[in-house]
């Protein structure tokens, strides 16, 4: 696809360039939150602020697994959900997210791992100086092999209690995860988190082909990590989601000025289609970059009707792109 910079998005009205490039959302951040959408067949983002202001009032961890394709949203999700636990206990300036995107296929070693993490996170943010030789004495390095489910929550625990009631200001953790790749994994978190006040949100590609991804549906047959998390699966978008994709972002960067693209026919191209967020960001961005730099006028949109997008123009457009992206061996949209 071309540079989307080399275009003069000014005869769309568009101060800020295409409106449908991927970015990572923030919901901390207060302009990044109307980008975050409930589209169909995803999980309600009220229903889930719920369950985490649940787990809050009753002091218990809020646990997620959040699985879906590459491009799905997952990352996304995660760090609302952080952001909205933080939110619930009041804690936000004294929250801190620890991310670990590390791949071990030994369940114990990478929780203990997980553990050191939040160690050197407390004392990163506690005043190095006072709380450093406690916590590496209780939390030491080295570890993993010879330690127990227990033996390690015993270090999450005494970890969480220090980092809340000890240290001054207090250090309150969120827990992002990347990757689950063997079936205990989940198992060994809900032991050792057990009864931590905590957020912990783990992501899983939902590709099952993976070596480094564990089976959907061998992890659905151990039950007790279910009862500690919640999960929640983020499909591909239908073609209504789409439309509504198409109209937010549009809406958002020029809300005075009519969406070019004939939504019912963007709906219909893709309602068959099954793609990830991304990857239907990707299509937009380059439909709409395509159509301005085929324009050969000067006139602005909505005037200038040549800048339109047809419903049929945008399925002769994809079916191009696919069956070039095939011929070179390329997934269909990338």
């Amino acid at each position: 696809m071309s540079d989307f910079h080399d275009a003069d998005y000014s005869l769309y009205n568009l101060t800020d360039g295409n409106p449908y490039i991927h970015r990572e959302l923030d919901a901390r951040r207060a302009d990044h939150r109307c980008y975050l959408l409930d589209f169909d067949g995803f999980p309600s983002l009220d229903d889930i602020d719920g369950y985490i202001r649940q787990r809050v009032d009753e002091k218990q961890p809020a646990a997620f697994l959040v699985s879906g394709r590459e491009g799905t949203g997952r990352t996304t999700l995660a760090r609302r959900i952080l952001h909205q636990y933080a939110e619930h206990r009041g804690v936000g300036e004294t929250f801190h997210v620890v991310t670990v995107n590390d791949i071990d296929h030994d369940s114990r070693s990478r929780t203990n791992r997980l553990i050191k993490a939040i160690r050197n996170t407390v004392i990163r943010n506690g005043n190095w100086a006072n709380h450093r030789d406690s916590l590496m004495r209780e939390v030491p390095d080295g570890g993993g092999p010879g330690l127990e489910d227990l033996d390690l929550q015993s270090r999450a625990e005494y970890l969480n209690n220090y980092a809340e009631n000890i240290v001054k200001p207090p250090v309150h953790i969120g827990l992002l995860i990347d990757g689950v790749q063997e079936d205990a994994f989940m198992d060994t978190l809900a032991v050792v988190f057990e009864n931590v006040q905590m957020a912990v949100v783990v992501t899983r590609d939902h590709y099952e082909g993976n070596a480094d991804t564990a089976s959907a549906e061998r992890l659905a047959q151990r039950k007790r990590w279910q009862r500690w998390a919640r999960s929640v699966t983020l499909p591909a978008l239908s073609g209504d989601s789409v439309e509504l994709l198409a109209s937010n972002r549009w809406q958002i960067a020029a809300p005075e000025v009519e969406c070019p693209f004939d939504l019912e026919g963007l709906r219909r191209t893709f309602t068959s289609r099954s793609s990830p967020v991304a990857r239907v960001l990707g299509w937009l961005g380059f439909l709409l970059h395509w159509r301005l730099i085929a324009y050969e006028g000067t006139e602005r949109w909505p005037q200038a009707g040549e800048l339109s997008l047809p419903g049929r123009w945008i399925e002769t457009m994809v079916r191009q792109v696919e069956m070039a992206n095939e011929f070179h061996g390329r997934p269909p949209g990338d």
